[in-house]
C-alpha cells in the first residue's frame, strides 16, 4: 500500500498559515475598499454641496435681477446676470442638473434636499409676479412691491441652505469640509448682504430724508450688519491652508471692504447712501472679483481636493492589494521552495539507495567473492551515496554510505575466510599426503621384512 508523499505531507502543514494569511489579507483588502468607498462618498457629499449652494447663487442672482427690475434700477446694480431672462435660463439648467444629481443618488440626499425642490416649484408664480410689472413706470419707490417677490425667493434659499448644512456636516474630511463650508459660507454671505441692501434701500425710501429714522429700521439693520460680520469672519476663520489665498483676495477687493462701512455710517449717521450701497453690495465687477469669484475659485479647488481624495483612496487600494498579492505570491513561492528543499534530496537519496541496493553493491559484492583463490582481495571503489544538503537527511546518507562500507568490508572478510579455509583444506590434504605416503614406505617395508 502506497503510503502518502512526504510533498502533500508539507502541503497539508504550510495549508493551515497559507488560508490564515489569504483570509487576512482578504477581511483587511474588504476593509480596506470599505474605507476607500467612504472616502469617495466624502469626496462625493462634498461635490454635491456645491450644487445647492450653486442653486443658491442662481436664485439670488434671479432674485436681484427680478428686484432691481421691479424698481426700475438695472443700469444701477452690477449683476453677475445681464437681465432676468439670462437668470432664468442659467437657474433652470442648474436645477435640472441638480434634480438629476439628487434623484440619482436618492436616499438619504432625496430626503434632505426634498423640501427645498418642492419649494422650487413655487418658481413660476414668482417669476409671473415679476413679469407682471412689465408695463409699469418701475422706479425706486415700487420697492415695496419687491419685497414680496424678494421674500419669496429668500424662503426657498433658506431651505437650500438649510438642507445643505446637514450635507456639510456630513463630510469628516476636513480640506473637502473647509471647501464645502466655505462655499455654503460665502453663498449665505452674499444673501445677507441682499438682504442687507434690501433694508436700506427700503428705509432710504420709506425714511425722512433717506435716512434710518425708526427703531425698527435702525434695528434690522444693525442685525443684517452684524450678520454680515459674523460670516465674514466665520469665511477669515475657516479660510486656512490652500483656501487662505482665496480669502485673502476676496478681502482685498475695495467693494467688500467698503460694504460694511456703508452700513455702520448709515447706523451712526442715520443717513443712507443709496448709490455708494448700491455699488459696494456688489461690486463694478462681480465675475472676477467679490463673493462670486471667490465661490468659483472655493469651487475649482474644492474639486482638485475632491480629485485627490478619489486619487489617493484609490492608489491605497492598488498599493494594499499589490502588496497582498506580492505576500500571497511570496509565501507560495516560499512554500514551494521549502517543500523543493525537503522533496528533491529525499527523491535523490531514494534513487541512489535503491541503485546501492539494486546495482552497486551486489555487483561489488560480487567481485570480492569472485576473486581467485590465489589472488590478493582487492576492496573495488563503490560510488558513494551525494545528496546537496546538510539537514537530517544528510545525516541519513552518511549512513547509508558507512551501511555500504560495512558490507563491503563484512564481503571481504568473508572472501578472506574463505582464502583461509582453502588453504587450510590444501595443508591438511598435503599432510595427509605424507602420512599416507610414510604409511605405504612402512607397509613395504614389512612386506620386504617378512
Amino acid at each position: 500500500m502506497r503510503r502518502i508523499p512526504i510533498r502533500l505531507k508539507l502541503v497539508g502543514a504550510l495549508l493551515v498559515p497559507l488560508v490564515a494569511l489569504v483570509t487576512v489579507t482578504a477581511v483587511e483588502a474588504r476593509s480596506i475598499s470599505d474605507d476607500v468607498r467612504a472616502i469617495k462618498d466624502e469626496a462625493e457629499l462634498a461635490e454635491i454641496s456645491l450644487g445647492p449652494s450653486s442653486l443658491v447663487t442662481h436664485l439670488e442672482h434671479e432674485r436681484d435681477a427680478a428686484g432691481v427690475y421691479i424698481i426700475g434700477q438695472e443700469d444701477v446694480f452690477a449683476l453677475p446676470v445681464e437681465d432676468n431672462a439670462d437668470a432664468r435660463r442659467r437657474l433652470d439648467g442648474a436645477l435640472a442638473d441638480f434634480r438629476a444629481d439628487v434623484e440619482a443618488r436618492g436616499g438619504w440626499l432625496r430626503e434632505v434636499y426634498g423640501p427645498a425642490l418642492e419649494a422650487l416649484d413655487g418658481l413660476e408664480e414668482l417669476r409671473r409676479e415679476v413679469d407682471s410689472h412689465a408695463d409699469g413706470p418701475r422706479t425706486l419707490d415700487d420697492i415695496d412691491e419687491a419685497r414680496p417677490v424678494f421674500d419669496g425667493y429668500s424662503d426657498i434659499m433658506d431651505l437650500l441652505l438649510a438642507a445643505n448644512r446637514q450635507v456639510v456636516d456630513a463630510i469628516h474630511d476636513s480640506d473637502l469640509r473647509r471647501g464645502a463650508e466655505l462655499y455654503d459660507l460665502s453663498a449665505r454671505q452674499t444673501d445677507a448682504v441682499a438682504r442687507l441692501v434690501r433694508t436700506l434701500l427700503l428705509s432710504a425710501v420709506a425714511g425722512e430724508a433717506n435716512g434710518l429714522d425708526r427703531p425698527d429700521e435702525i434695528g434690522e439693520v444693525a442685525r443684517g450688519l452684524a450678520e454680515v460680520e459674523a460670516y465674514d469672519r466665520q469665511i477669515r476663520l475657516v479660510a486656512q491652508d490652500d483656501y487662505a489665498p482665496l480669502a485673502d483676495e476676496l478681502h482685498a477687493a475695495d467693494h467688500i471692504v467698503q460694504f460694511p462701512r456703508e452700513a455702520r455710517r448709515a447706523l451712526e449717521t442715520g443717513e443712507i447712501d443709496v448709490a455708494a450701497v448700491m455699488a459696494s453690495s456688489t461690486g463694478p465687477d462681480p465675475e472676477r472679483e467679490g463673493y462670486t469669484a471667490f465661490r468659483a475659485a472655493v469651487s475649482e479647488l474644492l474639486q482638485e481636493q475632491a480629485d485627490d481624495v478619489r486619487s489617493a483612496a484609490d492608489a491605497r487600494r492598488l498599493r494594499y492589494l499589490a502588496l497582498a498579492l506580492v505576500t500571497v505570491a511570496l509565501a507560495l513561492l516560499i512554500t514551494w521552495l521549502v517543500s523543493r528543499s525537503i522533496t528533491r534530496p529525499l527523491q535523490s537519496l531514494t534513487r541512489q539507495a535503491r541503485e546501492m541496493a539494486d546495482r552497486r553493491l551486489p555487483t561489488a559484492v560480487r567481485e570480492v567473492l569472485d576473486a581467485p583463490l590465489g589472488d590478493d582481495v582487492q576492496i573495488p571503489q563503490v560510488e558513494r551515496v551525494e545528496v546537496a544538503t546538510r539537514d537530517e537527511v544528510a545525516d541519513v546518507v552518511e549512513a547509508l554510505n558507512t551501511v555500504q562500507d560495512s558490507a563491503l568490508d563484512l564481503a571481504v572478510e568473508q572472501a578472506v575466510l574463505r582464502r583461509n579455509i582453502a588453504d587450510s583444506f590444501v595443508n591438511l590434504g598435503r599432510r595427509n599426503q605424507n602420512l599416507l605416503g610414510r604409511q605405504l614406505d612402512f607397509i613395504t617395508e614389512l612386506e620386504s621384512n617378512e
